[in-house]
């Protein structure tokens, strides 16, 4: 799968649309620090691209033996892996999120993983963001060519040789006073949009 990825990442023809700036030069990416990167669980292998662009960061991954094989294919692919999630090891997972954001340094997360429902924020995304004085980075990726799973999240393997286009949304910087459902709120309509 990692080998698949890496062709689908060298025969695909990318383009980046940030916060609808069409001209965005990738290059930036390389600037990012205390980012937490968000998108659906479904787009995890297309994900996987747009994490070799962003320096220093870890992807959080369940501990279960399907997080276990997503996480062996991204470090393969050269991206730190955080083991944890809502269900089994958060606390762990938490520490080692805050000392990596304490450090300047960026963090990938599917919200609504590791099993649903899909599309859904079921983590502290918002609260971990204020914790650590860290900005919410949402993005997502339309595929010209790809087919679907038939799993809970339908995630999306995408084919070579396609066109891409990663959608990088509005900088999201929390502060004490906002509310975090209506945040995630927010963040939820922005994923689901951001691509259309």
């Amino acid at each position: 799968l990692a080998l698949y990825l890496k062709l689908v990442n060298a025969t695909t023809k990318w383009h980046f649309v940030a916060n609808g700036d069409a001209n965005f030069d990738n290059k930036k990416l390389q600037k990012c620090q205390r980012t937490i990167w968000v998108t659906w669980h479904n787009q995890l292998a297309i994900l996987a691209y747009i994490l070799l662009f962003i320096p220093r960061i870890s992807a959080l991954t369940s501990g279960h033996s399907d997080g276990k094989v997503i996480a062996n294919i991204l470090q393969k692919l050269g991206i730190n892996v955080i083991y944890g999630s809502t269900n089994k090891g958060a606390v762990s997972a938490l520490k080692n999120i805050f000392r990596a954001l304490s450090a300047n340094e960026n963090i990938a997360i599917t919200p609504d993983g590791p099993k649903g429902p899909p599309q859904h924020i079921n983590s502290n995304l918002v609260a971990i963001a204020k914790r650590a004085d860290a900005i919410i980075m949402p993005v997502s990726v339309k595929f010209s060519r790809y087919f679907r799973l038939n799993s809970w999240d339908q995630l999306c393997l995408p084919l070579p040789f396609a066109k891409a286009t990663i959608y990088i949304g509005e900088q999201i910087k929390p502060q004490a006073k906002d509310d975090e459902y209506q945040l995630h709120t927010y963040i939820t309509d922005m994923l689901n949009n951001l691509a259309n």
